[in-house]
């Protein structure tokens, strides 16, 4: 490799060539390079490419895209070729189309139904539209459709997987014998004796089922004197009965919860007749200290509900009370606004609110310019509202296409060019001065930048002429550069006070220590 003498790739194609010949053109040969390289490389270039009077400013990446736009619509408007992709002929067709105010829709091509046998003439572009629009629609209902016969087809296989698998546990489950389980609790035994009670084992389940089962149910259950029927859930209802009435009946414990003592001594209150209330208890005062004996059941019955129901009830009165007067004062104020309101809107004859400043006016002419007053309405909108606004608003000739935001956009760099090709004003902002040197700058070729200000001095003595752009960006950076700079030397210093004190900390921590 070290005896080997590498040849350079030279690229001599047609476009490496014209590359190259652009970019000698955008250098200063006469500025040194070590002392301004960006001169060295771009002094030349605002030279070689002025700025369009269009916009306010331009770049290499703005004449590749006007170049490219100049591309498109060259062959936009050329006549459609027979060999040439679909999209390319409709693309043509609808171009031409805008450019064509005529109320038939009549592009020349060459022999069109040889070439290209689905494409035809159609009356109006919304026409065009429409029937460019339909292959797509056509294409997206049939990839639904796709989705959906692949949706189903899953389904379809998931629910062949899931009839295999249950058949399968099936069959699994005829080939194994289970073993019965038999409940031996107490409850288990009881409730099996007592169906058994009921079962008829005379009577035959084919002829019969409900004798079967339940025959000997009355035989076993009569109906108790204090009613007229009886059933299975009368009597669970009564044995509970009874069962809840032998604990009230109890002597409250000690240990039980403080709920059924309470409900064991209002019980036994409501047998207890003698104005007394007197009940047996097992130190009560030790067991549940917060109960006390009360004269009588009426007393016990108004110290338990008395306090807390009424003042439940007078809260929720005073509140129903409140809102009902809330929302009758509103209900009284609405009413007299609209009222009010009617009677001065019956005496008042609204005219119509007209914008007359020149705003309005140039608006409203621009939209009457661009209404074809002879299309109607009815029959094609678009063409109502938008038929001469291609006719007003022709295509510029460095760009493939037009629209209105296009044509705001360019008024709107035509505006800002207008005021940075001004000279700066004493009382301007800043800002604005900054840019109009810079903008100017970039105009003048010459070594020195020399721009003519109104007394710079005097109105922004912040300002100073700089010998060259590179300088001026130099002198615009600097500042934050510095105030970087000054923020970070402040946080080291910072830094080290704080290692400097913990230092001083530790070091007098283990002299102490070591005394």
């Amino acid at each position: 490799m070290s005896d080997t003498v590498l040849e350079p790739q030279v690229c001599t194609s047609n476009q490496c060539v014209e590359t190259a010949a652009n970019l000698m053109k955008s250098l200063d040969l006469d500025a040194d390079p070590c002392e301004d390289f960006y001169q060295f490389t771009c002094g030349n270039w605002a030279a070689n490419h002025p700025i369009p009077d269009f916009t306010a400013s331009t770049d290499w990446f703005f004449e590749r895209k006007l170049h490219l736009a100049q591309r498109i619509r060259k062959v936009l408007e050329q006549d459609p070729l027979a060999d040439q992709p679909i999209p390319v002929t409709q693309a043509q067709m609808l171009f031409q189309s805008c450019l064509n105010t005529s109320s038939t829709w009549t592009i020349p091509m060459t022999k069109p139904s040889d070439s290209h046998p689905d494409l035809v003439e159609v009356s109006s572009r919304s026409t065009y539209l429409k029937r460019a629009t339909t292959p797509s629609h056509k294409s997206n209902l049939q990839r639904r459709l796709v989705a959906v016969i692949i949706l189903l087809a899953i389904l379809a296989a998931a629910l062949l997987i899931a009839v295999g698998i249950l058949s399968y546990n099936s069959n699994k489950m005829s080939d194994t014998v289970l073993e019965p389980q038999v409940c031996t609790s107490n409850q288990c035994v009881e409730t099996a004796a007592n169906l058994m009670k009921s079962l008829d084992l005379d009577a035959d389940p084919c002829e019969d089922f409900y004798q079967f089962t339940c025959g000997n149910w009355a035989a076993n259950h009569p109906i108790p004197d204090f009613t007229a029927s009886t059933d299975w859930f009368f009597e669970r209802k009564l044995h509970l009965a009874q069962r809840i009435r032998k604990v009230l009946e109890q002597d409250p414990l000690a240990d039980q919860p403080i709920p059924v003592t309470q409900v064991q001594m209002l019980f036994q209150s409501c047998l207890n007749t003698s104005s007394t209330w007197t009940i047996p208890m097992t130190q009560p005062s030790d067991s549940h200290p917060d109960l006390v004996e009360v004269s009588s059941r009426s007393t016990y019955l108004k110290r338990a509900t008395t306090p807390s129901h009424k003042s439940n009830l007078q809260r929720r009165l005073v509140a129903v009370i409140i809102l009902l007067a809330i929302l009758a004062a509103a209900l009284v104020i609405a009413v007299g606004i609209l009222s009010y309101n009617s009677n001065k809107m019956s005496d008042t004859v609204l005219e119509p609110q007209v914008c007359t400043s020149n705003q309005c006016v140039e608006t409203a002419a621009n939209l009457m310019k661009s209404l074809d007053l002879d299309a109607d309405p009815c029959e094609d909108f678009y063409q109502f509202t938008c038929g001469n606004w291609a006719a007003n608003h022709p295509i510029p000739d460095f760009t493939a296409s037009t629209d209105w935001f296009l044509e705001r956009k360019l008024h709107l760099a035509q505006r800002i060019r207008k005021v940075l090709e001004q000279d700066p004003l004493a009382d301007q902002p800043i800002p604005v001065t900054q840019a109009q040197m810079l903008f100017q700058s970039c105009l003048n070729t010459s070594s020195t930048w020399t721009i003519p200000m109104t007394q710079p001095s005097d109105s922004h003595p912040d300002l100073v002429e700089v010998s060259s752009r590179s300088t001026y960006l130099k002198r615009a950076t600097t500042a934050s550069h510095k105030s970087n700079l000054q923020r970070r030397l402040v946080a080291v210093i910072i830094l080290l006070a704080i290692l400097a004190a913990a230092l001083v900390i530790a070091v007098g921590i283990l002299s102490y220590n070591c005394d």
